[in-house]
């Protein structure tokens, strides 16, 4: 592949993700201003002094995860993916975490990770 073409394929997919409409979290802050987030994007987030701002910021931010993303091989998720991972998150909430003594320890019990 020549030099160059790696980066213009990158460009060509970030265009095409940009383009699909992942949901954008806005969050009024405390201290003023918003927090935006794309919950299908773990990770993506930025804030704004107004609610404009907010999305130009998280726009921005989108761009930057999707290239980041690509350049790690990673699977960028679809609109909608959120979900998905909101119920495994649930689940692994709900495993009850034990305490166990550990073999050979003489302190007693240790919180299981």
């Amino acid at each position: 592949m020549p030099r160059g073409s790696l980066e213009v394929l990158i460009m060509d997919s970030v265009n095409k993700y940009i383009e699909m409409n992942h949901s954008i979290n806005v969050e009024p802050c405390e201290e003023g201003g918003f927090f935006v987030t794309i919950p299908d994007l773990p990770g993506c987030m930025s804030q704004g002094d107004t609610i404009e701002e907010a999305i130009e910021m998280i726009m921005d931010a989108k761009v930057a995860w999707i290239e980041v993303a690509l350049k790690r091989g990673m699977d960028i998720p679809l609109p909608g993916d959120h979900h998905h991972r909101r119920a495994r998150h649930y689940q692994i909430e709900s495993l009850e975490i034990s305490l166990e003594r550990l073999p050979g320890s003489e302190e007693g019990f240790a919180e299981a990770a």
